[in-house]
């Protein structure tokens, strides 16, 4: 597939790069949505606009910016481009893949185009640390780990570092290297407060270790609105 000949429509996606990858929160959303929606107005053709769509549901979820039932609303978008062998766009690979891979019910499936996309840009720390998740979900840990550890070396200032962090303290708590653990994901928390998965990671961590006032307090502060 050709790169889009819209000019307005590359320039709406630029401006919606950088949200898609980090969502702030529910407001920061719907401009870049917006933004996408009225790019693929102009070019529907335009494979790397859905992929932005299907990695901006993505980073939403992951801060809680919108429930899963929205996040499925890109589904359809992350189906067209893995149906297409001619697309080689890894990062629409890639935000498909995961979007598919997370709540779209087919893990192998989106691991299996993640590593694709790997291939087509094996130095991405976007398609590294989310290969990495996706190979989480089905249980390839050692994997997972390679390719999480990569992400972070490859770019440890990366604005989805905390994502990274948090996918590389799983493996850590379930193998009962705990106090790593915690390490990790109080840096992720520190990154981006409001992810997520790096705040209940810290919570379920710190009730198993036993340190169960500070699994209240992060608790707390997520319910305040201090994320």
């Amino acid at each position: 597939r050709k790169p889009t000949t819209s000019l307005t429509a590359y320039d709406l996606c630029l401006r919606a790069t950088l949200t898609a990858n980090r969502v702030s929160d529910a407001a920061a959303f719907s401009k870049a949505r917006d933004q996408l929606h009225q790019a693929l107005d102009l070019d529907p053709h335009y494979v790397h606009a859905k992929g932005l769509l299907c990695g901006l549901h993505v980073s939403a979820l992951a801060i809680r910016a919108i429930t899963f039932a929205e996040a499925r609303s890109c589904l359809p978008l992350a189906e067209e481009i893995l149906s297409d062998d001619r697309i080689v766009d890894p990062q629409a690979i890639c935000d498909a893949a995961f979007a598919l891979a997370w709540f779209g019910g087919q893990q192998q499936r989106g691991a299996s185009a993640l590593r694709r996309a790997a291939a087509l840009n094996p130095n991405s720390f976007l398609v590294l640390m989310s290969s990495g998740w996706a190979h989480r979900f089905v249980g390839e840990f050692a994997i997972a780990e390679e390719h999480l550890l990569r992400a972070i070396r490859l770019n440890p200032i990366d604005p989805n570092i905390a994502a990274a962090l948090t996918g590389l303290a799983d493996p850590m708590h379930l193998r009962g290297d705990y106090e790593p653990s915690i390490r990790m994901l109080e840096r992720a928390v520190a990154e981006q407060p409001g992810l997520f998965g790096a705040r209940l990671g810290l919570v379920a961590t710190c009730w198993k270790t036993g340190r169960i006032a500070e699994a209240r307090t992060v608790v707390l502060q997520r319910q305040a609105g201090r994320v």
